[in-house]
């Protein structure tokens, strides 16, 4: 290599530079997309794990005022924001767990 390819290769790299810096954005801009769609993802399994007031009379086939006695005696856990009720299906899991006969199979 002689001096005026070296001198021409050193004035390169400024727009190589240039080059990498746009690069390096594009790919920091789709990893933030990237992040902000698992981030979606991982809210809307987060918030499908919850089941409102009317998913539980129909999981549980309970009418509103079964319901509401059974909640009034404490007889089982739940989640209540203001009026608004709901369970997570591990709640709903312990609940049919609590509340599950056994049988003897050798009868």
């Amino acid at each position: 290599m002689d001096l005026s390819d070296f001198i021409n290769t050193i004035n390169k790299i400024p727009d190589q530079l240039i080059e990498l810096t746009k690069k390096l954005e594009e790919f920091e801009e789709k990893l933030n997309k990237l992040d902000l769609a698992i981030h979606d993802r991982n809210n809307e399994e987060f918030l499908d794990s919850f089941l409102t007031l009317e998913k539980i009379l129909e999981k549980l086939e309970f009418s509103r005022r079964k319901f509401f006695n059974l909640k009034e005696q404490h007889r089982f856990e739940l989640i209540q924001i203001g009026r608004q009720i709901y369970m997570t299906k591990e709640q709903l899991n312990k609940l049919m767990e609590k509340h599950t006969i056994r049988t003897n199979n050798n009868e």
